[in-house]
């Protein structure tokens, strides 16, 4: 029977943009590829192997699977191939000047206390962030408070001098179509004057 290939789904925050392009291929092998669909949409065969895009949408913010099938006669073999679009929030990691809880737009600022941008789609809290400096600043990260109180392990050892200065704060992000859920914010209870050498949160 043929061979076949679609891609096009991904990862997104919650809110970004529902657009995408499904791109798809069909191999013919032995016999003459007879029929196409793409996302419930039909495409003309050429009988031998082709390729194509179709632009499609995915619902907001909702785990969204794409299909497609080819066949090669009218009772042969038939492939099915797909792709989906699933949906994140960000965890956020920086530093602040003050020992003070952060709103949505402290929050968004955040640079990464000199490792990363200081953003990242994840499914948890779990982290590394080895030589992260917070440069005479406390250190800060954020995550939703669906994702648990943590653990910060400092060159190995447990570190309790952690304070949760936000909890259950309601967290706009900066997508498209921003989207608001509750957030967490971890601060160290004292400036970082110099580079972590191990850095971890469980």
């Amino acid at each position: 029977g043929p061979a076949s290939s679609l891609s096009g789904g991904g990862t997104r925050e919650f809110g970004a943009t529902t657009s995408l392009t499904l791109n798809w291929s069909v191999t013919k092998n032995t016999d003459s590829i007879f029929s196409i669909t793409v996302n419930g949409t039909p495409i003309v065969p050429t009988g031998n192997s082709q390729a194509g895009s179709q632009a499609a949408n995915a619902t907001q913010n909702v785990s969204t699977t794409f299909n497609m099938s080819a066949q090669d006669t009218p009772t042969g073999s038939i492939t099915n191939s797909s792709t989906s679009i699933s949906w994140l929030n960000k965890r956020y990691w920086g530093t602040n000047s003050t020992f003070t809880a952060l709103n949505s737009a402290q929050i968004l600022a955040l640079s990464g206390a000199g490792i990363g941008s200081g953003s990242e789609l994840s499914s948890t809290r779990v982290q590394t962030r080895n030589g992260i400096n917070g440069g005479g600043n406390y250190l800060v990260f954020a995550w939703p408070t669906a994702f648990g109180t943590p653990t910060f392990v400092i060159n190995g050892l447990p570190n309790s001098a952690w304070t949760k200065i936000n909890s259950a704060y309601s967290f706009t992000n900066a997508a498209l179509t921003p989207y608001t859920t509750t957030y967490d914010v971890w601060i160290s209870n004292t400036p970082q004057n110099s580079p972590i050498t191990l850095f971890q949160i469980l």
